[in-house]
């Protein structure tokens, strides 16, 4: 069999296993984290492709990210297949187990090493940190943005056997698609570098390393680094609102938490146990922990540095794995996480590169034995694939997701909070009030565990406790409309008409776009004698939502207390028909008997 031929046969008994060990989502849901923004509530991507979302996709700025690849392959994906969780599960596992054949076929190209290219292929595609990738319908942009990852590769790896303007711009066009999917892979200049040092020996290293060459390779890269740049730059603009959220990090909380992170990233690699789609920021880390940490992590790269004329794999893979890791290792917090397993997808492939040369060099009897190699290969892999399995059934529904995070860390309290919300979802009220109270017993700070508890409590009809939660989910966060707005109801059921206007009108000039508040404002200055006033803020939520019925009952209130007698019929005459027309029988007969009532008192 040839060489070609073997390669062949690997990448099918790749896909094959990747397939296996992630299982077919057979009755696997979306889960309540991201997904809803971007796929079950986004009317953007539920109206499917064509041109008028394809020219919304190239601009949105939704879920904090500019990433337009990734809004055209849920919009294709919903226009093939609509809203099943399965299919698109399905299409992110199979982009998943592209991007581990192609990663193989470019180590190969690169290396000629058949077989160790192979395990790396291998580790990417069975590895349990990768779950969270896959099987988070919303991180398509992890999956995407990996298979432009390992285009580039393997288009570099042609580029540099023969270098021209063609082939320098197909890079920087697969480049460009890779950003366009997530802007994760802005350090792929820096990776590139990594490989003309190794394993493509466009740089000497011995008896010295040519530093006139390393910098004409990394002027090379500067058309690369400018397109980087760029991501970067629309990035920060469009996290300002999550980096926002996160500065109550001081600095050193933050330089700390890198650290430790790094290590755990490590950790994870290496025993890949109680992942979770959760992992809590402490704030600070006690002070031997990141001294710790810091001491790995320079113990290894000098070693890795030390090497780097014999052994140069070792320094090339370890720092692609801290140099990728840069843009999230969150010395710029974006986000409440300490650490996330999916930031692991790409930097990863550092460390198995290290494992997939470095092993024998380092365990003599397998220099001695090849197939004492091949066979604790063959265990690793099994051993990945087995976690990697279990991993995947977490993610089968929310309640499963959540309930494994709170296993992992009971004193995690983000798994508290969306338990909470999941009970409250499912109509068990007492439940959810227990958890968003542990929730913020651990952590006060929670703005939207603040507004859950503020919400249940006057559901509960206990108005003055649910006034301290609001309160402080408003203080915690200044534009916070829907604590404003629930505010406002709070007050309304105290007898507090003055304050509950305030509130509702905080609201609407916080989202001038929020439906309810606005009809809430109409509503309490129609209350508070105000008709003329009211009608402006009634209109405003019935072109916000058409198909509003209330809205226009409102309106004919507001009307008839102004003695328009026409102009309230006509709204109320379209509250009814809106009611009729979403088949709420019940609504329009209340809708009726209210008009009559109004149209007696007239």
């Amino acid at each position: 069999m040839s060489r070609g031929e073997r390669a062949s046969a690997l990448c099918v008994a790749l896909a094959l296993a990747t397939v296996a060990a992630f299982g077919s989502f057979a009755g696997f849901e979306f889960v309540n984290w991201d997904d809803r923004v971007y796929v079950t509530q986004n009317a953007q991507v539920q109206a499917g492709l064509s041109l008028e979302t394809a020219r919304w996709a190239l601009f949105a700025t939704d879920a904090h990210n500019w990433h337009p690849l990734t809004w055209l392959s849920h919009l294709l994906d919903v226009s093939l297949f609509g809203v099943d969780p399965v299919a698109h599960h399905r299409v992110s596992l199979v982009l998943h187990a592209a991007t581990s054949c192609l990663l193989f076929l470019a180590f190969l190209r690169m290396t000629g090493a058949l077989w160790r290219s192979a395990l790396v292929g291998a580790l990417f595609a069975l590895h349990p940190l990768h779950v969270e990738s896959v099987a988070w319908v919303a991180e398509r942009k992890d999956v995407l943005s990996a298979l432009c990852f390992a285009v580039v590769l393997l288009l570099y790896a042609r580029y540099a056997e023969r270098p021209s303007a063609g082939r320098y711009a197909a890079v920087f066009v697969a480049l460009a698609l890779g950003l366009g999917a997530k802007p994760m892979v802005v350090t792929l200049p820096f990776v590139l570098l990594l490989l003309d040092v190794w394993p493509l020996g466009r740089v000497r290293l011995a008896p010295a390393i040519d530093w006139r060459r390393l910098g004409a390779l990394a002027l090379e890269k500067l058309p690369l680094l400018a397109l980087s740049a760029a991501s970067s730059a629309i990035t920060v603009l469009v996290q300002q609102t999550a980096i926002s959220i996160a500065a109550r990090y001081t600095l050193a909380d933050r330089l700390g938490n890198a650290v430790v992170s790094y290590a755990r990233y490590l950790g994870a690699a290496v025993w890949p146990v109680d992942l979770s789609i959760s992992h809590w920021h402490p704030g600070g880390w006690p002070l031997a922990t990141v001294l710790g940490s810091a001491l790995l992590l320079a113990a290894i790269s000098a070693f890795a540095l030390r090497a780097l004329r014999t052994r140069p794999f070792l320094a090339v893979g370890w720092l692609w794995f801290i140099g990728m890791l840069v843009p999230v290792i969150g010395v710029v917090q974006v986000g409440e996480q300490a650490m996330a397993d999916r930031y692991m997808y790409l930097p990863s492939i550092g460390l198995f590169a290290m494992l997939a040369w470095g092993v024998d060099a380092f365990v003599p009897a397998f220099r001695a034995r090849t197939e004492l190699l091949a066979g604790a290969a063959a265990v690793a892999l099994l051993a990945c694939a087995w976690l990697t399995h279990a991993q995947t059934e977490v993610w089968r529904n929310s309640d499963s997701l959540w309930r494994h995070a709170h296993a992992v860390d009971p004193h995690d309290p983000l798994p508290l909070e969306v338990l909470g919300v999941l009970a409250e979802e499912g109509g068990r009220q007492a439940e959810a009030l227990g958890y968003y109270q542990r929730s913020l017993a651990i952590d006060p700070r929670r703005q939207n565990a603040q507004y859950n508890l503020g919400n249940l409590l006057r559901w509960f009809g206990r108005p003055n406790e649910a006034l301290g939660p609001l309160r402080e989910a408003i203080r915690l966060r200044p534009d916070f409309a829907r604590a404003y707005e629930s505010l406002g109801h709070v007050h309304r059921d105290l007898g507090q008409p003055a304050a509950a206007l305030d509130a509702f009108q905080k609201a609407v000039e916080l989202e001038p776009r929020g439906a309810n508040a606005q009809y809430n404002l109409g509503l309490e200055l129609l209350r508070a004698g105000r008709a003329r006033e009211a009608l402006a803020p009634l209109r405003t939520a019935a072109e916000l939502r058409p198909e509003f019925a209330l809205a226009y009952v409102a309106q004919a209130d507001a009307h008839a207390a102004l003695g328009e007698r026409a102009a309230a019929l006509a709204a109320g005459e379209k509250a009814v028909a809106l009611a009729r027309a979403q088949g709420d029988a019940d609504l329009a007969a209340r809708i009726e008997s209210h008009l009559a009532t109004l149209e007696a008192g007239n």
